[in-house]
């Protein structure tokens, strides 16, 4: 980090969490109350760098834990401390699928835009990690009229509560970690 531009003002609540969009001209907080989605400027002034972030979306959506703002900056996955994953469309402002996924917490999102496995090759994948002792991964599938949604693609059960999943870079495998 070069230069701290500052703090804003946003939600009600204490700030839990904040992911970026893979292009960096988004990103997105969390707390108990909100989820708020910035859009951020960067000029270049004769050397002097001068960031605009402005809050251009507000989704007044309760104990929000996780989140991860999928490539294209079109949707949101969203994951509660009760288990449930959402998809939140940005260009409709609202959530558009809410799925009691979890029995527990959901602590980490993430996804994978070319994951190797011969089922789901080409596809998205995406992983929700739980206190449920579980790991879930969905594909982001799309109808014939054209709606969006998560399809559930498959579960594994791990020894303890799930804090975190990532997936490696070339797609062949995803790790996580327990609290144990």
């Amino acid at each position: 980090v070069t230069q701290t531009f500052g703090e804003i003002a946003s939600h009600k609540e204490p700030v839990r969490g904040v992911c970026m969009a893979a292009n960096d001209s988004m990103f997105a907080t969390n707390s108990f109350d909100s989820v708020k989605v910035w859009s951020v400027d960067l000029f270049m002034y004769s050397q002097k760098n001068k960031l605009e972030v402005q809050c251009k979306q507000s989704l007044e959506e309760q104990n929000v834990l996780s989140m991860c703002i999928l490539p294209g900056n079109k949707f949101i996955v969203l994951g509660t401390k009760e288990g449930q994953v959402m998809l939140y469309d940005l260009n409709q402002n609202t959530i558009v699928q809410r799925l009691q996924s979890h029995q527990k917490e959901v602590w980490e999102i993430c996804y994978h835009t070319n994951p190797q496995s011969k089922a789901v090759k080409g596809s998205m994948l995406i992983a929700t990690a739980s206190s449920d002792r579980t790991i879930k991964f969905y594909t982001l599938a799309q109808s014939g009229l054209g709606d969006v949604k998560l399809q559930f693609f498959e579960r594994i059960e791990t020894t303890d509560e799930v804090m975190g999943v990532k997936f490696t870079p070339d797609g062949q495998f995803f790790v996580f970690s327990l609290l144990d």
